[in-house]
């Protein structure tokens, strides 16, 4: 009985061993990816560039169209908007009535993006916007802007849109 005990304990680390062995190697090969994870990251990023830059136009059209409505269904459900002057709108009720009043004077919206970056489901954007003057010839308005997206599906929807004008 002793010997079969004696065999049994080889043979149980024989055989945990073999499989300690099997996930290394396959993990070792799943995870290897061409060109390494600078590549891996800018393939990431260039994906989700794209993908914003297709929410970012949604939006300038929305806002040339004067339609605030359709606006803030860009937006995220609880998600805020904060114009040039500082207010806070939270919410797809608040966003709509906010460029109710803020579009019929505006032209339309130039967005450039200066610095962008994402981690997840998560996007952010940094530049200058710029509104040209309105249907009366006034409210041009320049500054910066800070965009946040968060990734619904397939879409990428405004978390938060933030604008600070530029001194005259």
């Amino acid at each position: 009985a002793a010997r079969v005990t004696a065999s049994r304990g080889t043979l149980l680390a024989l055989l945990l061993a073999a499989l300690a062995a099997v996930p290394v190697a396959a993990q070792s090969q799943h995870f290897r990816q061409p060109g390494g994870p600078d590549q891996v990251r800018a393939q990431f990023l260039a994906e989700v560039a794209k993908g914003v830059e297709e929410s970012v136009t949604r939006f300038r059209e929305a806002i040339e169209a004067r339609d605030p409505a359709r606006v803030a269904g860009l937006f995220q459900e609880g998600a805020l908007y904060s114009p040039a002057d500082g207010a806070s709108h939270y919410g797809h009720a608040a966003i709509r009535e906010a460029f109710g009043v803020r579009l019929p004077g505006r032209g339309p919206l130039l967005l450039t993006r200066v610095d962008f970056s994402a981690s997840g489901s998560l996007a952010y954007q940094f530049g200058r916007y710029f509104y040209g003057p309105g249907p009366g010839g006034d409210g041009a308005e320049s500054g910066t802007y800070v965009l946040v997206l968060y990734q619904e599906g397939r879409v990428w929807k405004v978390r938060s849109y933030v604008e600070r004008r530029s001194p005259a």
